[in-house]
């Protein structure tokens, strides 16, 4: 019988705290913040570090990727955006709560959701707060945009559907 090395070891990098959070990639690089508020951009072939980046509290949820901006939360009631190559810092916006949600793209702008019950829309170009909604409930499960619509699943229970479109686009659909 034929024997692969499928689940051998490529190689193993050493962070600075526990990995509570999914790692996310691009193309070559891997990105993975820890509990102990230390964010890591990996050489995705070989596990070198190529930055990192020292948020102010734990960081519990997967980050996303726009353009060239690696964007990630911490507890700390911060959003961060760093420069995919080289790990400087971009912008950084105040949100209101604990993340502990991953993060979701659309359409250039990343949607957050807190444990505190809000939903906030940041441009990833610059961090502006694009809008931002109460909704009440506590969210820790991961946000999913599917057409033009955000999907939140929360701890009460309650899978949510939350529209994505704009009032601009709504009033050309009717006009």
């Amino acid at each position: 019988a034929l024997k692969g090395n499928k689940g051998t070891e490529l190689w193993t990098f050493q962070a600075e705290g526990p990995i509570v959070s999914s790692p996310f990639s691009s193309v070559d690089s891997l990105y993975v913040g820890t509990q102990t508020g230390n964010f890591y951009s990996l050489e995705a072939n070989e596990g070198g570090l190529i930055w990192e980046y020292p948020a102010n509290g734990p960081i519990l949820s997967r980050g996303a990727i726009v353009f060239t901006s690696v964007v990630f939360a911490s507890h700390d009631r911060w959003l961060y955006a760093c420069e995919k190559y080289d790990g400087r810092l971009k912008w950084k916006a105040s949100v209101k709560g604990k993340i502990t949600s991953d993060l979701a793209v659309n359409r250039g702008e990343i949607i957050c959701a807190t444990e505190d019950g809000w939903l906030q829309n940041f441009s990833a170009n610059n961090g502006q707060l694009r809008w931002q909604s109460e909704i009440g409930k506590h969210v820790h499960a991961p946000l999913l945009v599917a057409s033009n619509s955000l999907m939140v699943g929360t701890v009460e229970g309650e899978l949510c559907s939350y529209s994505l479109e704009s009032i601009e686009v709504e009033k050309s659909k009717t006009a």
